[in-house]
């Protein structure tokens, strides 16, 4: 995770004006799903590890999104780490698919450890879709943009 400087007082004022971004985005694109027949919910298992400094962790979660159009879905997730040290994020996101396989990724949401400490965070990526059959197979990389930096 990289995270980003941010005063703690502007932390929510922030966070809603990024979430705000997100659905003007978002919005325009409410039309139909990818094609006729395509279904648009898609629930995705998480697996993967988590990297803070020099500390690694694995990571297991859930998102679901929507698919607005052929090029854009919106939608959400759920995930825990644990090892080095022990995390749960959760979030909105959106996804623009700018190949049928290759798509970028926007979200915001709020991590919290076990102290219950929580920061909001902003996470920003990438994803290559391989289907086989019904099913698709998405390698995904992304960064949490933290709100104290650390």
């Amino acid at each position: 995770m990289l995270g980003i400087k941010t005063g703690a007082a502007r932390a929510p004022t922030r966070a809603l004006a990024f979430l705000s971004a997100l659905l003007l985005l978002a919005g325009p694109c409410v039309v139909h799903s990818a094609a006729p027949g395509d279904h648009p919910h898609h629930l995705s298992l998480i697996i993967g590890a988590t990297k803070k400094s020099s500390k690694l962790a694995q990571t297991v979660g859930v998102e679901y999104t929507y698919r607005l159009n052929a090029r854009w879905s919106a939608g959400g997730w759920y995930e825990q780490s644990f090892g080095d040290f022990e995390l749960e994020s959760l979030g909105v996101l959106t996804n623009l698919y700018v190949t049928d396989h290759f798509a970028l990724l926007l979200g915001a949401g709020a991590e919290r450890n076990l102290a219950g400490k929580s920061k909001y965070l902003g996470r920003i990526g990438a994803s290559y879709q391989f289907h086989i059959g019904s099913a698709t197979v998405a390698p995904v990389g992304w960064i949490d943009l933290i709100e104290d930096g650390k």
